[in-house]
């Protein structure tokens, strides 16, 4: 039997582009992308957001995390205007 690895980091645990466009859209303040109800589930499952009113937000340590690993990727041309 193989077990199932857990991912490396906290934000790891988004396993899918639409999870992680729901987190960076967060993160950066900006408006949240339209997303089914299985990814807003799951997030709040495993909680990486939670409700706030008719929105969804990060906890202060998803966040602090969020801004951790943003800050460790590599510049690429595209983050150059």
């Amino acid at each position: 039997m193989t077990e199932k690895q857990q991912p490396t980091t906290l934000l790891g645990q988004a396993k899918t582009p639409e999870q992680r466009a729901v987190l960076d859209a967060i993160g950066y303040g900006d408006d949240l992308p339209a997303m089914d109800a299985a990814t807003t589930d799951y997030l709040l499952h495993v909680g990486l957001i939670e409700a706030d009113g008719n929105s969804c937000r990060m906890p202060e340590a998803v966040h602090k995390a969020w801004f951790a690993e943003m800050a460790a990727l590599p510049i690429t041309e595209e983050d150059h205007d």
